[in-house]
């Protein structure tokens, strides 16, 4: 399954050697601003396009959506998405403004939110990983009252999410620090994508995030 920008989601059944377009549900000529994976067979999505934004949930492989998180206000959209120890879901929406956005708890499969605390007023996770120790890394964004974006590198969570604090040790820089495309290991290796003012770089840590070497 693929999302793309202005042309909606594709799916493959041979590999990637050809792509059919799914997504019904979804709003027209879609710009997909996540597309993942959830428990079981489910998948999320955020999206805008004609009609507005919203998050969205399929239960088919991709072939249908559902809206869901009808108890936000309508502008925000989903950015990461990970499954706690019980099951349950925590998401990044993003409002396009301060208030609203945040973390999120969904206990329902994603019909309802409650925002978690412990983030700065208007961060958000853009991209959101959980651990084999089960703990939480989330790549994080601050949209200002100013309506100015900044990095606020990694942050993570050793109790489902409940609390947050920094996380960015070992890096060449410590502000303005953007983080995205987390992914985690089986053997609990983490790899980060990082872009900082005068530099960019990938960095993987090998002892659960208490520090950080640079790969690339």
């Amino acid at each position: 399954l693929a999302g793309t920008q202005i042309f909606g989601v594709f799916r493959s059944i041979d590999r990637g050697e050809s792509w059919s377009p799914v997504g019904g549900g979804l709003p027209l000529n879609p710009w997909l601003n996540s597309l993942t994976i959830g428990p079981g067979d489910s998948l999320f999505a955020g999206a805008c396009g004609g009609g507005g934004c919203g998050s969205f949930r399929s239960n088919d492989g991709g072939q249908t959506w559902q809206k869901i998180a009808l108890d936000l206000p309508a502008d925000m959209t989903l950015e990461s998405l990970a499954t706690d120890t019980n099951g349950d879901l925590l998401a990044g929406f993003y409002s396009g403004g301060v208030n609203g956005t945040g973390i999120y708890r969904s206990l329902d499969g994603g019909k309802h939110w409650r925002k978690l605390e412990g983030l700065p007023e208007g961060a958000y996770a853009t991209s959101l990983v959980r651990e084999p120790s089960g703990r939480f890394l989330a790549a994080i964004l601050q949209r200002t009252p100013e309506g100015k974006t900044l990095g606020l590198g990694l942050y993570r969570s050793t109790s489902d999410g409940a609390i947050w604090k920094p996380a960015n040790f070992n890096f060449p820089v410590s502000d303005y620090l953007f983080a995205d495309h987390l992914t985690v290991s089986s053997a609990g290796s983490v790899i980060v994508d990082l872009h900082w003012p005068t530099g960019e770089g990938i960095f993987k840590s090998t002892d659960r995030a208490p520090s950080w070497r640079s790969v690339l």
